[in-house]
């Protein structure tokens, strides 16, 4: 067993290294780089919805489009590590820190099964190493896995291609039953599985595609109960967002050429990060031109040629033609195509003399990027660690001075008083609406030099309630019935 080991070690050492890395990027610093704001508060509420109050929930939270929700499996897999971590919201930096080791494996494991051990070596290496993938993997949200989705759905284009379309299709269907609980956007590769059975030029197969559709329905049945009996209310939603203007004021080719300046961000992100004097365009362009280079030399086949081609092709056209604005996650969903082409490129130089010191220069430079960018990237001093201490310091202050209740006010920039509501409650703060009778407590963000703070924790800043204005016999009475945190509704969660 140990000589099998070390020999697996001894011929696998690279891999293991870029992959040891690459989750050393991920987790260095997981508190303090923990950025916890509306969404990490909301999906803690929903954590505590199933696990304090016993409800079984069908739909996540409502997405930015109006009467559509996520679905539920990421506050499920939340539960078992807010259990492991006594409820502290850390337990979903940690089921992300998972998600992402489970990604770089699979990134591994599926380039080299579809084009061999050198480019999924320079898979690896950028997508281990890179800035943009790096801090995408340390969004605790539900999107975190989008990626990873196309990774698998890549595989599944595999298998069908290679006229496996039993096993494919399989997957195909625990993946689209996936995407409700990602991102819709998703929705737009499922086209590509036409496109593989297609070139797969295989005898159509009546009985994988019903057993992939029945496969599909019993693990959407979630989905279905809640449309049931809600009226198909998220349907009628889906609808009425195609249908009309959502409120983007760009169209046209302008949105055409918006909508490929974003792809070209994402992609530039990825593999050169936010090194100065390299336009975002040029990377696509850059690409682009390898991808038709290696068709013509046949280094790569004509079938991932077209398949990469309709897979960008159709995010492309689908968001330039859409009313709604566009942001760049929407279009995360087409991003390993890129990294794939690019992959493979650097892996035929590699493999020529004659060009090999120039894949070296590319990927060495591409790892430096990435690393630089993550290391000079300033920790956020507005997350978990500083409202956790805020809120700490809150619950020591109100408890030394007897308060059963206290108020708390904001002064704060629109949106910023959002994602402390889960921290009250895991301190056990009743709150009540601010009143001339109980103590208020004032958080401040971000800082500034015309508001006096009694206290500081990173960026936030707390003053104190004015003592002497509070009698306890009136806060006492007036800190009597229902806790104001968790009577009323918050923004996003659906009762």
């Amino acid at each position: 067993m140990y000589k099998k080991f070390t020999e697996f070690v001894k011929n696998n050492w690279l891999v293991i290294l870029i992959i040891a890395v690459g989750m050393f990027l991920r987790f260095y610093q997981l508190f303090d780089r923990f950025s916890y704001g509306h969404d990490q508060d909301l999906a803690s509420w929903f954590v505590k919805d199933i696990l304090v109050n016993h409800h079984f929930r069908l739909i996540g939270q409502e997405t930015s489009t109006t009467g559509i929700f996520i679905g539920p499996i990421y506050y499920y897999l939340m539960t078992l590590f807010y259990k492991i971590f006594g409820m502290d919201p850390i337990g979903g930096a940690y089921l992300i820190l998972t998600i992402s080791l489970f990604g770089i494996l699979s990134l591994y494991f599926v380039v080299n099964k579809i084009f061999g051990k050198t480019t999924a070596v320079f898979a690896l290496l950028i997508y281990s190493l890179s800035f943009y993938m790096v801090m995408n993997d340390r969004e605790v949200v539900p999107t975190m896995p989008v990626i990873i989705w196309t990774i698998w759905f890549l595989y599944s284009l595999h298998l069908i291609l290679n006229k496996n379309w039993k096993k494919g299709l399989i997957l195909v269907a625990i993946l689209a039953t996936l995407i409700w609980h990602m991102n819709f956007a998703l929705v737009l590769t499922l086209p590509l599985v036409i496109v593989a059975m297609i070139l797969s030029k295989k005898k159509f197969e009546l009985g994988a595609v019903i057993r992939s559709a029945v496969l599909f329905l019993v693990l959407s049945l979630p989905l279905f109960l809640f449309e049931f009996r809600h009226g198909f209310s998220q349907t009628k939603s889906l609808l009425v967002s195609l249908t009309t203007p959502q409120q983007d004021v760009i169209s046209g080719l302008y949105k055409f050429e918006r909508t490929l300046l974003l792809i070209s961000k994402n992609v530039h992100g990825l593999l050169v990060g936010s090194y100065p004097g390299i336009k975002f365009e040029w990377v696509v362009y850059v690409l682009t031109g390898a991808l038709i280079i290696l068709v013509i030399k046949k280094l790569i086949s004509y079938k991932w040629a077209i398949m990469f081609s309709v897979w960008v092709m159709t995010f492309w056209f689908f968001f330039s033609t859409y009313s709604k604005i566009v942001s760049e996650y929407y279009l995360n969903g087409c991003l390993l195509v890129f990294l794939v082409v690019c992959a493979i490129t650097l892996s035929k130089l590699y493999e020529s003399e004659k060009w090999r010191h120039i894949s070296l220069i590319l990927i060495n430079l591409s790892v430096v990027f990435g690393i630089r960018n993550f290391v000079i990237t300033p920790i956020n001093k507005s997350g978990y660690v500083a409202r956790n201490e805020i809120i700490t310091e809150i619950k020591r202050d109100s408890t030394m001075r007897g308060y059963p209740c206290v108020s708390i006010s904001y002064i704060a920039d629109p949106g910023y008083n959002l994602g402390y509501r889960y921290l009250f409650y895991r301190q056990g703060l009743k709150l009540k609406p601010i009143s001339d009778f109980v103590p208020v407590y004032t958080i401040v963000y971000p800082l500034k030099d015309i508001f006096r703070t009694d206290q500081t924790r990173g960026a936030i800043g707390l003053i104190y309630p004015d003592y002497k204005h509070y009698k306890s016999d009136l806060i006492n009475e007036k800190c009597d019935g229902v806790d104001y945190n968790l009577s009323e509704p918050m923004w996003g969660f659906p009762e």
